[in-house]
């Protein structure tokens, strides 16, 4: 039986940053799918976007570690509907951290599928 792959030293594994945004104006953003869509279609290969939370407009998009302010250029950039905006509010080492910054309340994981 083959032995099974190690499991790489905290010090060798991947290390992400998160960027908390917020979709203006709240009552026309996009559905998580469609915001999906539109970091999958613009966003470059190098930032390692990854949507970890949304809700009611306010996100947080994971990013490699070190590229906190090219996430940030591409999300001031972003027009993912006609008349809608992304705007960057905060960056942390952790998504505890940018949920501490909204007073405590924590952002789920979007929309449920079939609703």
């Amino acid at each position: 039986m083959p032995r099974p792959e190690p499991r790489p030293k905290p010090s060798a594994r991947a290390r992400y940053r998160y960027v908390l945004f917020a979709v203006e104006p709240a009552a026309a953003a996009p559905s998580r799918t469609e915001l999906i869509n539109v970091f999958r279609a613009k966003a470059p290969p190098t930032l390692e976007a990854w949507l970890t939370r949304y809700e009611r407009g306010l996100g947080i998009l994971r990013v490699a570690r070190g590229m906190e302010r090219e996430a940030r250029r591409f999300l001031e950039g972003l027009e993912p509907a006609p008349a809608v905006t992304v705007a960057p509010r905060s960056t942390s080492g952790t998504i505890a951290g940018l949920e501490r910054r909204l007073e405590g309340r924590k952002l789920g994981r979007g929309e449920r599928r079939g609703e």
